[in-house]
């Protein structure tokens, strides 16, 4: 008692100013701690996904639930409102985190979402939920550049990069879309009223929002690698637009392969609930559906993150687009047949093709975010995603379109031919590399060498890796020049003195 008055006597006498700086340094502390953690670290960055594939598959059930009286045309628009500011906030907020940084940026889109979340939870008309659509969308579209660029600067092997980004994607796509018909299915059960039960749906999603933008602020930091090329890229007189000329051939690779999986994944799954409930009786059995095929998809998606760490991702990609092809011709060919008088059998089929989508779901991101130089690595995924949201557009709306008119098998038609152009695009236009090979592009872009970085990629897997010597020095020779250039202008400047 006697220390506890001592210490309090101590305090009183401490200026006000003096005891909030030091409270804030020790927040400070605490977060950078946190900020080590790998477990934060894959909660900080991948809660905008998250949030992103949750509020998308809220839209999903906004139709069969809300009381909003609609045209026809306005309902298929919700569904494209979403990724209409989802393309402006790709081709915005990823140039612009090569310019200011990933940090500002992921706080950002983190706020824009909670905005839109919040907005759509309250929103009186379908008109002014479009609007928040919209909102959130801009948000969510500057998540995919911003989180796989952070994820894949941050791994300490190159190898790994594709891991990293694997690995936000099971997060986001996994338990994202899973967690959002779980909520949907528990909010039914309460006997809520179907209006109040998509306003909770999103309120939880801005909860995650509010979560994720909490996070960044607190413990997000540039990688290392960022700020490194960051600094080059100040010292370089060379255009953004100069410098990426020379990649235009992978860079039309990754923006088509992620325009067509986008025109599938998303045509598929923001009208899925409609599919399944075209073979059960009540909305309620349609949403335990969906969350039962997301539920068994998520070892698929599992596989596909580690996947990355022992086969290449363009093998893995043209995989994926192969399995998907072939799974949704039975589909169309036998959908008559099938989709009533056998219901597990359509329901597994349709399983698989979602396992078979998550090889693509991984490496359409995961390509883009290794294989581009860090000094202008958020702009090309920028221009790959939002390409990637066009066709995301255009799926949901073509989709949304066939099954109001009663066209349900014409779908899975449009899904095989889909899947079967992307897998072309990918052996023509994808390349094929290692760790080694993305060392050796760094060290060339970085030189300024933008063609003989794109060589590389294209050159195959590099049959020696790049000594570690060899990196060191150049980053030895970085700092000398760095420290003449120092010199040599103190040395000028006591000339003028």
């Amino acid at each position: 008692q006697a220390s506890g008055s001592r210490l309090s006597v101590l305090i009183g006498k401490v200026p006000g100013p003096l005891v909030i700086t030091l409270g804030l340094r020790s927040l400070c502390r605490a977060a950078m701690a946190m900020a080590k953690n790998p477990v934060v670290f894959a909660l900080a960055t991948g809660m905008g996904l998250l949030t992103d594939k949750y509020e998308l598959a809220v839209t999903n059930f906004i139709d069969e639930l809300s009381d909003f009286e609609a045209s026809e045309f306005m309902k298929e628009f919700v569904h494209a409102a979403m990724y209409a500011g989802a393309v402006f906030g790709m081709l915005t907020f990823g140039p612009l985190s090569d310019v200011v940084g990933r940090r500002v940026c992921m706080i950002a889109t983190s706020l824009l979402c909670l905005i839109g979340a919040v907005g759509s939870a309250l929103a009186p008309s379908e008109t002014f939920l479009v609007v928040c659509r919209i909102v959130t969308g801009i948000g969510m579209g500057g998540e995919y550049p911003l989180a796989a660029s952070h994820s894949a600067e941050n791994a300490q092997d190159s190898n790994n990069g594709g891991r990293n980004v694997g690995l936000l994607y099971l997060f986001g796509s996994g338990l994202g879309q899973l967690l959002c018909p779980v909520v949907v299915y528990i909010l039914l059960c309460t006997g809520l009223p179907d209006d109040a039960v998509w306003r909770g749906a999103f309120w939880v999603g801005a909860a995650f929002a509010a979560l994720g933008l909490v996070l960044r602020i607190l413990t997000t930091e540039d990688s290392d690698k960022f700020k490194k090329a960051h600094k080059k890229r100040e010292q370089s007189s060379v255009s953004t637009v100069r410098a990426l000329q020379p990649f235009a051939m992978p860079l039309l690779g990754t923006a088509l392969s992620w325009f067509l999986y986008d025109v599938i994944e998303y045509g598929l799954k923001q009208n899925d609930a409609a599919i399944f409930h075209a073979n059960s009786a009540s909305i309620k059995d349609s949403v335990m559906t969906v969350a039962l095929s997301r539920l068994l998809v998520i070892p698929a998606l599992a596989i596909a993150a580690f996947l990355p760490s022992y086969m290449q991702m363009k093998w893995m990609q043209l995989l994926g687009f192969a399995g998907c092809a072939v799974i949704n011709l039975c589909l169309a060919i036998f959908y008559v047949d099938i989709h009533k008088e056998h219901v597990i059998l359509f329901n597994t089929l349709y399983i698989i093709q979602l396992a078979f989508q998550s090889l693509p779901g991984v490496t359409t991101m995961g390509i883009p975010a290794v294989i581009f130089p860090a000094a202008f690595k958020g702009t090309c995924l920028g221009i790959s995603a939002a390409t990637g949201k066009v066709g995301a557009t255009v799926g949901s709306y073509a989709f949304a379109k066939l099954k109001n008119d009663g066209h349900i098998s014409w779908i899975f038609w449009t899904v095989t031919c889909t899947a079967l152009l992307a897998a072309l695009t990918t052996v023509a236009l994808i390349p094929r590399w290692d760790g080694s090979n993305l060392d050796l592009m760094e060290k060339a872009a970085r030189a300024g060498d933008s063609k003989g970085a794109v060589g590389i990629l294209y050159a195959g897997p590099a049959k020696s890796k790049p000594k570690a010597a060899d990196l060191e020095s150049e980053e030895a020779e970085t700092s000398e020049e760095s420290t003449k250039e120092g010199s040599l202008s103190g040395n000028s400047n006591r000339e003028s003195e």
